[in-house]
């Protein structure tokens, strides 16, 4: 299938914001980061998932995954626990390490590992979600609709009766992230039929909600199972990454080269992104110390006292970073396949 572009925008401004809500002191920024990042990613899988491929091929459904969600997984986890204690005094014990890997629920996940607590919960709904969607994919829009919005606000009841880190790979969270890929995969199906004047309607609308929701429902966390009004987390959720739909197809039209291909650049380098740019915040804040220490003869540089600059420092290194180091090193192909889950190619 070829790559669509507002959908690698999307994903970029996506990962981006993944980047800027692990940096960030602000708990205006945060919430409003966290109203929506991590489900608009899930949107995206919905919006690509190709039932009727799957229904040929249901075991694709699962091997595909395997190679481009699980083994980035293992061995972004074991490069950022051997980093974390090689190089942050992040220690940990062999056998904690690879029960935390295994349950993949954020529970015992060093500095640079918490953030993949992502992909298996991604792997685990993509099967149910897939599954699901193709035993009932001959059923109206509307009945579908209702079996998953059933099974979510059921779902999120049994959520609430857990801890802060749930079951092992995210299965908890089924309901919850299964709901916002479906929304991904119904809103391809009436992407069409919505017009300018609409959109326009949409977008006002849509800004009011999540601005309202933002400012209700407080910090919301997918990892810590905090949604506050779960009605209005999803509402914001979507609303919010309904605006970052129009901006991403808004960049995609205006023809800028640059932007556009850089967008693009990120977009498709994501999956790296998430699992490197902890180790490049952290080599930036090493580096910049001893740059303003050692060149420009600054001995009293605080990282603290400066952060509102420093900040958006670390929102570069994270995101161009991984990049660059997916560019010079990841040109061999069992390193594409280790951390980015490409296919290793036979050169002929």
């Amino acid at each position: 299938m070829s790559r669509i572009t507002w959908i690698d925008i999307l994903k970029a401004i996506g990962i981006i914001l993944v980047v800027m809500g692990h940096t960030t002191k602000d708990d205006v920024m945060r919430n409003v980061i966290y109203a929506f990042h991590m489900p608009l990613f899930f949107f995206i899988t919905g919006y690509l998932f190709n039932a009727e491929k799957y229904a040929k091929d249901p075991l694709g459904l699962f091997s595909s995954r395997i190679n481009t969600i699980i083994l980035p997984f293992i061995c972004g986890s074991i490069f950022a626990y051997w980093y974390g204690e090689r190089f942050a005094q992040e220690p940990i014990q062999s056998k904690v390490m690879w029960k935390a890997i295994l349950q993949a629920n954020g529970e015992n996940f060093n500095t640079f590992t918490l953030p993949m607590w992502f992909l298996p919960c991604m792997f685990v709904t993509i099967i149910v979600f897939g599954m699901l969607l193709i035993s009932v994919r001959r059923l109206s829009w509307y009945l579908n609709s209702m079996i998953f919005i059933i099974i979510s606000f059921t779902g999120i009841q049994v959520i609430s009766l857990g801890k802060a880190y749930g079951l092992p790979w995210g299965i908890d969270l089924i309901p919850v992230t299964m709901l916002f890929c479906y929304a991904g995969h119904v809103f391809r199906q009436f992407e069409a039929s919505i017009t300018f004047r609409v959109n326009i309607i949409l977008c006002i609308i849509a800004v009011i909600a999540f601005v309202y929701g933002v400012i209700k429902n407080g910090r919301v966390d997918m990892l810590g199972r905090s949604f506050g009004s779960f009605p209005l987390y999803v509402l914001t959720a979507l609303v919010g990454i309904y605006l970052c739909i129009v901006i991403s197809k808004l960049i995609s039209n205006l023809k800028l080269a640059f932007i556009t291909q850089l967008l693009q650049l990120i977009g498709k380098k994501s999956l790296i992104i998430l699992i490197f740019h902890p180790w490049a915040i952290s080599i930036t804040v090493k580096y910049l110390g001893d740059f303003m220490f050692y060149v420009l003869n600054n001995k009293n540089f605080s990282i603290t006292e400066n952060y509102y600059w420093v900040v958006w420092l670390f929102n570069i290194d994270g995101i161009l970073l991984p990049i660059l180091l997916s560019l010079l090193l990841f040109d061999n192909n069992v390193l594409k396949l280790m951390f980015n889950g490409d296919k290793v190619t036979k050169n002929t």
